[in-house]
């Protein structure tokens, strides 16, 4: 009984963590969207590379876009959160991107809207199905 409660409690905590996790970053996403409402062109000045470490010793590559942008007389730059590959950009590629007048170093990339939207989906699928299966563990004989 008493290992029937904690693999409850441990599916409860996994799938609000990964439910939660999914609903706060695309409330991000979405305050984002609102606040970034000034459209600048940038230029990709780099595709930072970074290795990621795999199981069993395998690495994989991946390359970040880094934008550098003018805005009001001043030069800014801005690293993505998102990694992929091949490079999304390439070095020199000019990029529409939105910042907020109010800080210019909040930025929406649109490009990686998708790539967060279906990440943002999948944490709260997995979070939902893994909360589905607690009344399914608590029942079980």
């Amino acid at each position: 009984m008493k290992e029937k409660v904690i693999s409850i409690l441990f599916l409860l905590v996994f799938g609000a963590a990964f439910l939660g996790a999914g609903i706060f970053l695309m409330r991000e996403q979405k305050h984002l969207k609102e606040v970034c409402i000034t459209e600048v062109l940038s230029t990709v000045i780099e595709n930072k590379k970074r290795t990621v470490k795999r199981k069993k010793h395998k690495t994989s590559i991946k390359y970040t876009p880094v934008f550098e942008y003018d805005y009001n007389g001043k030069t800014y730059t801005f690293q993505s959160g998102i990694s992929t590959n091949p490079p999304r950009f390439d070095e020199g590629e000019k990029v529409q991107i939105f910042l907020n007048p109010d800080d210019p170093n909040e930025v929406y990339v649109p490009e990686d809207g998708t790539t967060r939207t279906i990440t943002y989906v999948v944490l709260m699928a997995v979070g939902g199905v893994i909360l589905l299966a607690v009344p399914v563990k608590a029942f079980k004989k």
